[in-house]
């Protein structure tokens, strides 16, 4: 009987894991329905928060104010609200204008600011410990706010701002904001002390003789090296805000009484009217300000050490700072400012225009190696000398591929090498470099593939580029060798003068923040030539270049360079 009762038992077994699972898909869809319910919910939070901080002034309620700020920080889990009691007393009646120790309420305070941001010591020793300690008289007749101000935070910074927008756009920046109840304003006090990277060694253009510091990713850190060099109150330091998002803190650097004052605002001009959610880098602005945005050529120039900088400000030029990146933009730029290093001027002159000759042979080597080497295997044997062609037409024998797919190979190689170097770890890049040059090399080689001659044009046309100062104009004479090797293959040494001819027209054609940019070449600047290809004595560079036109042409007695 016992398994006839059971096998009764069964559908309403059934009928109630039928049930069980209905009313699980039901927890179910009420569970989605509240978590719907809920983001809708924060996301009205956030946009009401958002609104209130478009409100002209703080309550002077204090739970008033931190339920505006909590619901404008809403989502905003870093955000720290250290609500706390203070020593102060606010009297029941004021007497005499003066305040009175006895007869009133302690005052509620608050602290608002982002864990990480600031130093702890600063917050705990200079912000709480004075404010939390209860004071037994009080001086003069000020105000609790002004009392507060002058008396109990003993920072370096603080200022009075009622304006709900600036005071989450200051707390955001590294600032911690102290809100007193019954005072419709908060105190912003300067308490920055997040992580930063020390001062190294500059990873591009490095110098033997010269300065050693580089930029960082500080902006403070920035200006301040600069002031070391720039001990002048015409030096001007004007802060701006970049991006709707990230809201990056831009300085522009100058000299007052160098700088063309066109040249300055045309600069302050271009970054208000950068419209973008946000500016991370200063290579994302300089695509953003620069002039010809089409063009491959680099519209400012970048450095990261101190020394050009403070160089490039006395010439009249004007510096960019980003916050954030360690590479500071200079305007207006040119192709010849670009084949400098900082250490032409720190060695004798002979030395430094035989450095600067070689750089611009590398530069042209590195552009028209490849494609010369094209037109002379392929079009002109003939000017080889007799032994010179019999050896290359060897090496050629039994080669499967023509000149042009050797070279094309061989290159696009060494820049997926090249690229792999950068990306993997320094020991691992390195030996990468090591092998992906020697070994790859010469399997090709001895596979047949390509001719060792290729292998040496190759190599030259590499360690030629590495010779050009500036990394953007380096990039740029690297890609523009593609095109000119396609068009000597396809039409000799025609085809690669006609785009020797094109590449000329159009840096012509490009201007920097209104100068030329191959001055003083074209225009021709007469005065500049002393400090271009060739270098002078600096005791006869007097005059800054002609081509920025700056309102102090006269460098000093002494001449100087930079």
């Amino acid at each position: 009987m016992a398994p006839k009762s059971a096998a009764k038992g069964v559908p309403q077994l059934l009928s109630l894991q039928q049930s069980l699972m209905t009313q699980r898909q039901g927890f179910h869809v009420l569970a989605e329905r509240a978590r719907a319910v809920t983001v809708r919910v924060d996301r009205l939070i956030c946009d009401f928060g958002c609104l209130l901080l478009q409100e002209p002034r703080l309550p002077a309620d204090l739970d008033t104010a931190l339920a505006w700020l909590r619901a404008a920080f809403a989502g905003c889990d870093d955000i720290v609200f250290r609500e706390f009691t203070t020593g102060l007393i606010r009297p029941w009646n004021i007497g005499g204008g003066g305040w009175q120790a006895t007869g009133g309420r302690a005052v509620r305070a608050a602290l608002i600011f982002i864990d990480g941001l600031p130093n702890d010591l600063i917050v705990n020793e200079h912000v709480l410990a004075p404010l939390m300690s209860r004071r037994d008289s009080w001086g003069g007749g000020e105000s609790l706010m002004e009392e507060v101000r002058n008396r109990l935070v003993p920072a370096g910074e603080v200022r009075e701002v009622d304006n709900p927008g600036d005071l989450a756009k200051s707390v955001l920046s590294g600032d911690a904001a102290l809100l007193l109840d019954g005072e419709a304003a908060a105190l912003l006090v300067s308490v920055q002390g997040w992580d930063k990277r020390a001062i190294e060694k500059p990873e591009h253009k490095a110098v033997m003789k010269g300065p050693k510091d580089s930029f960082t990713e500080t902006m403070r850190v920035n200006t301040t090296l600069l002031r070391r060099r720039l001990r002048d109150n015409a030096v001007k330091v004007r802060a701006m805000e970049v991006g709707r998002v990230t809201k990056t803190s831009v300085a522009v650097v100058y000299h007052q009484q160098i700088a063309n004052p066109s040249l300055v605002a045309e600069v302050v001009r271009r970054l208000e009217a950068v419209d973008v959610d946000g500016v991370v880098d200063s290579g994302v602005l300089e695509q953003l300000i620069g002039d010809k945005p089409l063009s491959i050529f680099p519209a400012l120039q970048e450095s990261e050490r101190p020394d050009e900088v403070a160089a490039a400000i006395l010439e009249g030029r004007v510096a960019i700072l980003v916050d954030n990146t360690p590479f500071v933009l200079l305007a207006p730029a040119t192709f010849n400012n670009m084949m400098m290093a900082p250490e032409d001027y720190y060695v004798h002159w002979p030395v430094a225009t035989f450095v600067r000759v070689m750089r611009y042979i590398a530069a042209l080597l590195a552009l028209t190696l490849p494609s010369i080497y094209i037109i002379l295997t392929s079009f002109h044997p003939e000017i080889f000398p007799v032994e010179l062609g019999v050896f290359i037409a060897g090496s050629r024998e039994g080669r499967p591929f023509p000149v042009l797919t050797e070279i094309l190979m061989m290159e696009i190689t060494m820049e997926i090498l090249r690229e792999a170097t950068i990306r993997l770890p320094g020991a691992f890049g390195q030996a990468i470099s090591v092998v992906g040059t020697l070994v790859v090399g010469q399997a090709a080689v001895r596979a047949g593939l390509v001719s060792a001659v290729v292998i040496i044009i190759t190599g030259s046309t590499a360690v030629a580029s590495f010779a050009v100062p500036s990394m953007a104009l380096a990039f740029a004479v690297r890609l523009l060798r593609f095109p000119l090797m396609l068009l000597s293959g396809m039409f000799g040494a025609t085809g690669m003068f006609v785009g020797l001819y094109i590449l000329l027209v159009h840096l012509a054609c490009l201007r920097s923040f209104g100068v030329e940019y191959l001055a003083p070449f074209g225009p021709l600047y007469w005065s500049d030539l002393k400090d271009a290809v060739l270098r002078l004595p600096l005791r006869f560079l007097r005059r800054r270049p002609w081509e920025y036109h700056p309102r102090d042409t006269a460098r000093g007695p002494g001449g100087g360079g930079g």
